[in-house]
């Protein structure tokens, strides 16, 4: 492990004299290397450099793995008086998350809707095109004063590796039904101040709904089939509301935007 001076004495009756040798013992060189920053799972993770900071050549082992924090050794090829050495390279897992709203569809009169995440919290919304009114900090759609149309909502999560997921959300007009005929059905007048006549020649109304931005229904009456029905809006705040009309069964059968002013 050092170097020594060893002193050589004959044996008795040879008539010689004692001789010394000096044996170097160099200290062993140890490889060094630049650290490898942490990475996230599943980054690219580059070979590891074959020649040391300080000059030594070898080989890593075991073989790079991008996916796990790992210990590599540094192996130093022969006659290089070097010694072995070892470097951790830390992968840190990603985030992991999920994001969904109650339903994928929703009328532009509904409640707004509250998102639920499933993994990492605390990351941030955001949706694209524009025209839908999200909280970017809890991801609350305000349904009533977003465009309608189709998007996409994107939660980013705000860990040391993070990741964004999608999910779908459709505002709807919800109108779609209104295009039964003019004839069939009138409503009038529109927009009103006073009273809402809604007229039916053809159909059976069994009920009347009115809707305001909210998704409040501040008209829900059985009308058990009339074919004219007269509603006092006189009491209303000024607004939008949709006009729902239902058959016997409950189901909408026409529907309808209302301006009271």
């Amino acid at each position: 492990m050092n170097t020594t001076t060893y002193t050589f004495t004959p044996d008795a009756g040879q008539c010689a004299t004692t001789t010394s040798m000096t044996i170097t013992v160099n200290s062993a060189t140890t490889p060094t290397f630049a650290a490898v920053a942490a990475i996230c799972s599943g980054s690219t993770l580059s070979a590891l450099p074959t020649t040391s900071t300080n000059g030594i050549t070898g080989t890593w082992s075991p073989a790079i793995d991008n996916m796990n924090t790992t210990t590599y050794t540094f192996t130093p090829d022969a006659g290089q008086c070097a010694t072995t050495t070892a470097m951790t390279i830390t992968v840190n897992p990603a985030d992991n998350a999920v994001i969904s709203y109650p339903q994928t569809t929703y009328c532009i009169f509904n409640n707004d809707a509250t998102p639920s995440i499933t993994g990492t919290t605390g990351g941030t919304f955001s949706s694209t095109p524009a025209g839908l009114i999200i909280d970017a900090v809890t991801g609350l759609v305000s349904i009533s004063t977003s465009v309608a149309g189709t998007y996409s909502v994107n939660y980013t999560t705000a860990g040391i590796c993070p990741v964004n997921v999608s999910t779908s959300l459709i505002v709807d007009l919800c109108i779609g039904i209104s295009e039964i005929s003019n004839s069939t059905i009138k409503v009038y007048p529109n927009p009103t101040a006073n009273t809402l006549t809604i007229e039916s020649s053809i159909l059976s109304v069994d009920r009347i709904s009115l809707i305001n931005v909210l998704g409040d229904k501040v008209v829900d009456v059985n009308t058990y089939g009339a074919t004219k029905s007269i509603i006092n809006v006189s009491d209303f705040a000024f607004g939008i509301y949709l006009l729902q009309l239902h058959n016997s069964k409950g189901e909408v059968i026409y529907t309808q935007k209302i301006s009271i002013k």
